[in-house]
């Protein structure tokens, strides 16, 4: 009878222990004891779900966070001044950093935490004391290196690459070594030997660093794409700095394969020069700093350069870099001169006459140069002061004067957007362009075009389309596309433009008046950052509407990006006339 009682006891044990459970099998990261889980080195919570690695002073882990996923840490901390918890990103995305006591940190609960997009974020926690959880949160996949300090350490602080001092509370900054940048000087960046050429590679959306020493007035760097196949690469530079997308002092962004940015009146000193993969490239670049004049005494004709820095101006010249005509520039006298980048050249002329007056400006591209004509009433104009611009990509820019002011003076300012050479006179006129290439008729120096054609000299011959079908078309930085579009009054008119291959780099404006450019429209979608434009609006009266597409800044000589259009009015009318014609910019 004993014997049958202990196996029924037996058994009934045997049934509860079989029965014995932990919350969720321990997630697989751990192993079950008496219904508790013990977790494996790495795991955390009842039931082992959570990432947790235990950090120890000044020694940084290597981790990566998908999106929307935390990972734990946390380090026990015995009375000490501060905790530092450096979190530095190694890729590109984003993630956020939360520190609790106690306690993992949410989005809710939190001692301290860093939203910031910054790819090297510190959190410091003044009279640390207790044990510490770190949470980091992806708010895009990105890859990082987290790192405690609670010790004044400068070998463990600056990464071995610089001295550091430590202040009365304790914080410590890092005075990097020559070659060496970023708040703990992780991040290298070789010291550029003047002249001589380095090559590399930099990943798409990564960064490769240089260090410019400088103690002329004139800095320029060269950077060469070598690699096959489609790839970019930007230059971005920082006095005494780390250059970011969105923190610099000059940059050269464009698509070219070969690029040459020059600086001029740079401070002595550190430059951090950046070359960002936006594609990524191969390259081979150098750097050189020399002393200069000014705009190169803003070209032989206006002045020329001694003791390699000072202008001496010619006769008729005034200003630092001799870029001021002192005198009213003659009728039909043409000038030369040379610009560079940034920088603006000033003549100004008056009219005694009742015939309209022209502007010209003529250069060559061969260098990649780019000059822009602006024009104003009285006084020098800037880029954001005008009363009239060309800012087209043409080498040959006319703007006219209807009825000019004989009491105003009309400044010119020749400013390069690149730096070119260029050759510059106005004039009166009294005869038409072409003499409107037999297609139009000439009023007072402007041609009024017969149907069917357009443009300034009546060169463009229209076409007609239809509303509501998708026109395909390309440009280049020369050329506008121009459209006319028939409406009827208080009803919608959407006009979209998708870039097919490019981004920001294709404009779309809106004009009732005529067919827009850079300066004269009613609307107009400049937006760099999508592929998709849209102009919506309601006509008050039935009429012509004109439409441009023309390119953006961004644009480079020799590029063709294609776009496609369509343009339809909200009515009961039915189709519309879509019409083209491609004007010559």
């Amino acid at each position: 009878m004993r014997a049958v009682l202990f196996l029924a006891v037996f058994a009934v044990l045997t049934f509860f222990v079989a029965c014995d459970s932990c919350p969720n099998n321990c997630s697989g990261n751990g192993s079950c004891h008496s219904s508790v889980c013990v977790c494996d080195s790495g795991y955390a919570g009842d039931d082992c779900s959570i990432p947790d690695k235990e950090l120890s002073n000044g020694k940084p882990i290597s981790d990566s966070v998908s999106m929307r996923e935390w990972k734990y840490y946390h380090i026990s901390v015995n009375n000490k001044p501060q905790l530092v918890i450096e979190v530095n990103q190694t890729s590109t995305g984003d993630c956020d950093t939360y520190v609790r006591l106690g306690d993992y940190p949410t989005k809710d609960n939190w001692d301290v935490r860093d939203l910031s997009t910054n790819p090297i974020t510190q959190l410091v926690i003044p009279n640390a004391n207790g044990l510490y959880y770190i949470g980091v949160y992806g708010f895009l996949r990105t890859s990082y290196n987290i790192e405690a300090i609670t010790e004044n350490d400068c070998s463990l602080e600056c990464s071995g690459h610089g001295s550091c001092s430590v202040s009365d509370k304790g914080d410590v900054t890092c005075n990097c070594d020559q070659g060496y940048l970023g708040t703990d000087c992780s991040i290298t960046a070789p010291v550029m030997h003047n002249n001589t050429q380095y090559q590399g590679s930099v990943a798409v959306h990564e960064w490769v660093y240089y260090t410019i020493e400088n103690s002329m007035n004139t800095i320029e760097i060269l950077m060469n794409q070598v690699g096959s196949g489609s790839q970019d690469c930007d230059i971005y530079v920082k006095f005494e700095g780390l250059p970011t997308l969105t923190d610099y002092d000059v940059r050269d962004t464009t698509t070219v394969s070969s690029h040459d940015l020059k600086i001029t009146e740079a401070q002595h000193g550190n430059y951090t020069y950046g070359l960002y993969g936006f594609k990524g490239c191969s390259y081979t670049t150098s750097s050189s700093t020399y002393l200069s004049c000014p705009n190169d005494c803003s070209g032989s004709s206006h002045g020329s350069c001694h003791n390699g820095d000072q202008c001496q101006c010619s006769s008729g010249y005034e200003g630092d870099a001799c870029e001021s005509m002192s005198s009213a520039l003659a009728a039909e006298h043409k000038v030369t001169g040379y610009v560079d980048a940034g920088e603006f050249n000033y003549y100004f002329f008056s009219v005694a006459s009742s015939l309209d007056a022209y502007v010209n400006l003529y250069y060559s591209n061969d260098n990649n140069g780019n000059c822009d004509l602006y024009i104003k009433r009285n006084e020098q104009p800037s880029t954001t002061n005008f009363d009239y611009r060309d800012i087209t990509f043409k080498t040959n820019k006319t703007i006219y004067i209807e009825d000019p002011d004989p009491e105003d003076q009309y400044k010119i300012g020749v400013y390069g957007y690149k730096a070119c050479s260029y050759t510059l006179k106005w004039g009166l006129t009294s005869s038409c362009p072409n003499d409107c290439n037999g297609h139009g008729t000439c009023d007072n120096g402007h041609c009024v075009c017969n149907s069917g054609w357009g443009g300034d000299d009546c060169s463009d011959q229209v076409g007609t389309l239809h509303s509501g079908e998708e026109v395909d078309s390309s440009l280049t930085s020369d050329f506008w596309r121009y459209y006319t579009f028939q409406v009827v009054a208080d009803y919608d008119v959407t006009i979209l433009m998708k870039e097919l291959n490019s981004t920001g780099y294709i404009w779309l404006y809106e004009s009732p008046e005529g067919y827009p450019d850079a300066v004269e429209y009613e609307q107009a979608d400049m937006e760099t950052n999508s592929q998709v434009h849209v102009i919506v609006f309601t006509p008050e009266n039935a009429g012509t509407v004109y439409v441009g597409v023309g390119p953006s800044p961004l644009m480079t000589t020799g590029t063709v990006f294609g776009f496609s259009l369509e343009a339809y009015q909200a009515s009961f009318g039915g189709r519309r006339a879509l019409q083209l014609v491609e004007v010559s910019r």
